[in-house]
């Protein structure tokens, strides 16, 4: 835990969770007004599914099934549906793991996650299909950033307590690193089969989809 800043603890009600969950939904706003209705509820499905999984897996320390999916939703179909897909699945995994102010600091780090799997698409789609090694390397090492955004709140007690946080904590992000791994070896041919299918929820986005902010 994070210094006395984990013990903040915040109702699932609270203004901040509240303000994430609009967030969430107002990132899919594009997608109802051209009503993408499958796209909708196939982020909201996702959402509910891998923060379920996260949950289950609580009993791995710092196992996070979230991080990978994301990554790859955000190959897939875009920075903003990831982010969605990452606040929501965010708030539904809290609601049993415990909330407060390290909610924010979960989701803002893996809508970045998802953000940065749109930027990388170019590098890791190769003939229209995921590189497994690609992916499976990126999300490994996303695990450390993930674990400097969300250690954001120890610098109020000084860069040098920050810094030494991050050291207790490598350990942790290591245990991430190679979980992320461990579930792409798993998501991506299953990605990979949707793909090949021609399955129009994956395939049928156009290309400014991929963009963050599109």
């Amino acid at each position: 835990m994070l210094f006395d800043l984990h013990g903040l603890e915040a109702g699932p009600f609270s203004p901040l969770h509240i303000g994430l969950a609009f967030v969430a939904t107002g990132l899919l706003i594009p997608d109802f007004l051209q009503r993408r209705w499958a796209m909708t509820l196939f982020i909201a499905v996702s959402a509910f599914i891998v923060g379920l999984g996260r949950v289950v897996m609580e009993i791995i320390p710092s196992v996070q099934p979230i991080t990978p999916f994301v990554f790859i939703l955000g190959v897939l179909v875009g920075g903003r549906r990831a982010s969605s897909c990452a606040i929501l699945a965010t708030l539904i995994s809290n609601f049993e793991l415990g909330m407060g102010v390290w909610t924010l600091h979960q989701a803002i780090a893996w809508c970045a996650i998802g953000c940065l799997g749109a930027a990388a698409r170019p590098y890791l789609m190769i003939a229209d299909r995921l590189s497994v090694w690609r992916t499976a390397v990126t999300a490994s090492l996303l695990a450390f950033p993930f674990g400097w955004i969300v250690s954001l709140p120890a610098l109020e007690y000084g860069v040098l307590k920050y810094v030494e946080y991050l050291w207790n904590g490598l350990l942790f992000d290591i245990y991430h690193a190679v979980g992320n791994a461990l579930f792409i070896t798993v998501m991506v041919p299953i990605a990979n089969a949707s793909l090949a299918s021609g399955h129009r929820i994956l395939t049928g986005f156009k290309k400014n989809d991929i963009a963050i902010i599109q």
